[in-house]
């Protein structure tokens, strides 16, 4: 209504198994200051039993990535079949990135969460047909997978 914007989006995103040539001159860029060594061995961090933790569950199904495709436009076969995401390496179809930060935020406003910004980082896929668990510490929270692996970590904070 009033023409304010609603949020402020950077995104910034990796590719594996880049040449050396390439990551050397990645070093070379002062624009690329997130470390990405070792994200996707990265364990959850975060206690699930620790005072004041809250948890949710989130699930997956395997047409996530066509229903959100449906609203969205991005259609990317990596996320709405198995051929397509085996077609680009993949064991199997995973969520769409901003599909996972807007279904984390909705959890996160609804348990009070102050949501004036949140960072969120991506360390493995979330892949279809299985249940994620967000847990809650002191603004602070991570997305885990059924098999224990982090799927994305993150805060949030108020102004």
């Amino acid at each position: 209504g009033s023409g304010a914007p609603l949020a402020r989006v950077i995104d910034r995103f990796l590719v594996r198994r880049l040449p050396a040539q390439a990551v050397a001159a990645l070093a070379a860029d002062a624009t690329t200051a997130l470390p990405a060594r070792g994200l996707s061995r990265r364990q959850p961090r975060l206690d699930a039993l620790a005072s004041g933790a809250w948890t949710c569950l989130l699930s997956l199904p395997g047409d996530w990535g066509s229903r959100y495709a449906a609203v969205s436009g991005d259609a990317n076969p990596v996320h709405t079949t198995a051929w397509g995401a085996r077609l680009f390496g993949q064991p199997r179809a995973f969520a769409q990135g901003l599909s996972l930060r807007n279904a984390v935020a909705a959890r996160l406003a609804r348990h009070g969460e102050p949501l004036d910004w949140l960072q969120m980082t991506f360390a493995s896929p979330g892949w279809l047909n299985q249940t994620l668990r967000l847990t809650v510490v002191d603004h602070r929270f991570e997305l885990v997978g059924e098999r224990g692996e982090l799927v994305a970590y993150g805060r949030t904070g108020g102004l």
